[in-house]
């Protein structure tokens, strides 16, 4: 079972827009929104919450995104450092806060760097953007 979920819906792109808040690392930028409460998993099991109406448990999963534009690089760089970003996502995965996250890198040069040195801005960034305070 993996611990994240593909960002895909129009409604989380939505939601990173009006209520994300952005942090920027060395190498790359990670923009982070809670789940609003309508994410509720509608497949999971109802629970009373107070005495009040069933309610759908939120969702637990992270969902990630990536966002590489063309003024990075062509298709092969854009292509290679997602290949690169992924596996370090999912090693930070079990640390990540519930949420929907979209994660960007600044230029070409994240391409080159070594594996380390953007684990490690990669790390701290979605630490960043997870732990700030909502705008």
């Amino acid at each position: 079972m993996s611990l994240i979920e593909p960002l895909r819906s129009r409604a989380s792109f939505a939601v990173l827009s009006t209520q994300g808040r952005r942090r920027q690392g060395r190498w790359c930028w990670v923009r982070y929104a809670p789940f609003p409460p309508e994410f509720a998993d509608e497949d999971a099991e109802p629970v009373r919450q107070s005495g009040q109406q069933l309610q759908h448990q939120p969702v637990e999963l992270p969902q990630i995104g990536y966002a590489i534009g063309k003024k990075v690089g062509n298709a092969v760089v854009r292509n290679r450092i997602r290949r690169r970003l992924r596996p370090m996502v999912v090693a930070e995965a079990s640390k990540l806060a519930p949420g929907i996250y979209l994660i960007g890198v600044k230029n070409d040069r994240a391409a080159r760097i070594s594996h380390d040195e953007l684990h490690d801005d990669l790390r701290s960034t979605l630490a960043a953007a997870s732990n700030a305070r909502p705008r």
